[in-house]
Order: C-alpha cells, then structure tokens, then sequence
C-alpha cells in the first residue's frame, strides 16, 4: 500500500481522552494540521497540543454545524470514543453533510465480544450503521488498553500488588488476556492515516502475545518487586458470595465481571498486521517503558 503523497488536515472529535491527547500529539508531530473539537469549557489539559499548534474549537454539539467553515478538501476525521452513540450519531450527520470534502475518517472502538459485552449487540450494529453511512470510515478496536497513568487496567493491578499482602485470582488464571500498550494503539491509528485502501473496515488490535492471567500477574510481579501471595478462588464460588452480598448488603459489585472472568479476552492480529504493518512491542518492553515513564507508582 503506497502513503498518501500530501498531509492532512485533521479534525478531532472525542479526542481529549489519554489516548486522544497521544494521536492528537503525533499527527502535530508529523505535520499534521490539527483541529480539535471541545465541550471542555477550561482546555486547559489542551495547553501542550495548542503549544504543538493545534487549534481548539469549543461547542455545543447540538450546533455542529458551525463547524462547517473548518472543513476543507482533503480533510480527515478522527472519533477518539465510539461508545458515546448520540455524539457520534451528531458527528456522523455532520461528516455526511460535508462528506466530498473528507478524505479520511477514524473511529475508535473496542475488541470485546458478545459474551463479554454486554453491549456487544448495539455497538456491533452502530459500527455497521457507521461503515453503512461513512463508506469512508475505518474502525480500529484494541484491546485491553495501558501503559499511561491511570490507565485503570495494568496501574491499577500494580497499586494492588503494592498495596496488599494477598492478590486474589478469580477462576484458574488461564484466561487469556492481550494487553495493548496506548503507544501501539496509537502507531496502529496513525498508520492509518497514512495509509490507502482502508474504507469500511474494522481493525482488531492486540497486544504482541496472548498471555495467561496468572503470567500477566506473575511478570507485573517481578518487575515492581511484589511479594503479595496470590491465590486463586474458584470463579462459582466468588459468584455466588457476590450476589449474597449484593442482596443482603445492597452492596454494588461487578457480578457480571465475575461471571465472564473464564472468558478469553485474546485477539488474532493477523489483518492488522496486513492492512497496517501492525508490529507491537512485547508486554514486558512496554511494562518496563511505563514503570520507568508513565506510571506514578
């Protein structure tokens, strides 16, 4: 596949995210020219990206259209959250009306399946109504995403290892993860851009391994230096004393978490790997990266 011959104007939606503030970051670094769209009233989170040279819009998107006038040929989108369905069915509308001018547009999503999502069903169908209504479009869907501060996935189990003498293990521990560092995701997404032929797909991406719970736990260890014991609780057991505790105490817990905890949460990268020359850093690279660099422990 040939790189476009030109550099875009980029305009970005849902994109002040951690995730969003990275991809946002690179395409400036590239040369990019940057546009984002806000509702966040202080921006302040936005100063190093305007520094860079982006340029912040703030609006009520129930007046998109206002943002007509920054739409020029060869321009592409960027949606950094598909899970907010009403913004992006406004969003949607906008890129149609404005969609001879728009070279590109990326949409980013989630890998999970329908027997771990509940919500699998209406985001599978608002992805295809996507594909149906932007021809143009490309979704990529990640997997378990970490590797910057309160990333709520890797940080969070490491502050729980630091934190505690004992680290509970739901079921077996043989359920297999494909942990995805943010910095993949972002080079999968820029490349993306700078890539032809795309339109109307959906790009899984994973981690470079499927790795077992327990190994994840058993490297996260070695690395911080943890002594917490792990121990391994059988998955109907912790089910069944989650809704007790749920009905006697009215306390909320993630029971549907801990029914799904066998589930596999792999993916195969090979169309990634195809489409985009899709080749990410090993999890022990980027834990070590993060631990060094991102994370505050």
């Amino acid at each position: 596949m040939k790189k476009e011959s030109y550099k875009k104007n980029v305009l970005g939606f849902l994109s002040t995210g951690r995730l969003g503030e990275i991809v946002m970051k690179s395409l400036l670094e590239n040369n990019y020219n940057v546009s984002i769209v806000t509702r966040n009233k202080s921006q302040g989170q936005l100063q190093s990206l305007k520094n860079l040279g982006a340029k912040i819009y703030e609006i009520n998107f129930d007046n998109i259209y206002q943002l007509n006038d920054l739409i020029t040929e060869n321009h592409s989108v960027y949606v950094g959250n598909i899970y907010q369905i009403e913004i992006n069915k406004k969003i949607i509308n906008f890129i149609k009306g404005s969609e001879k001018k728009i070279n590109k547009i990326v949409f980013v999503g989630g890998a999970n399946t329908k027997l771990i999502s509940e919500g699998y069903g209406t985001l599978e169908k608002f992805e295809d109504e996507i594909i149906f209504e932007l021809p143009k479009a490309t979704i990529v869907k990640p997997t378990m995403i970490f590797g910057l501060k309160d990333d709520n996935n890797v940080e969070k189990i490491i502050k729980l290892l630091k934190k505690f003498p004992i680290f509970p293990i739901i079921g077996n521990g043989k359920t297999l993860y494909q942990p995805i560092h943010y910095l993949d995701v972002r080079n999968a997404i820029i490349r993306i851009f700078e890539t032809n032929n795309l339109e109307g797909e959906k790009i899984i991406i994973g981690g470079n391994e499927s790795l077992e719970y327990q190994e994840l736990i058993k490297i996260i260890k070695q690395k911080i230096n943890s002594k917490t014991i792990v121990i391994k609780l059988p998955q109907y057991l912790v089910y069944v004393l989650a809704k007790i505790i749920i009905k006697i105490f009215r306390i909320k817990l993630p029971i549907e978490r801990i029914k799904k905890t066998h589930i596999n949460r792999n993916v195969d990268n090979s169309r990634a790997i195809r489409l985009l020359k899709y080749y990410p850093k090993s999890f022990k690279i980027r834990l070590e990266e993060s631990l060094k660099e991102y994370y505050d422990i």
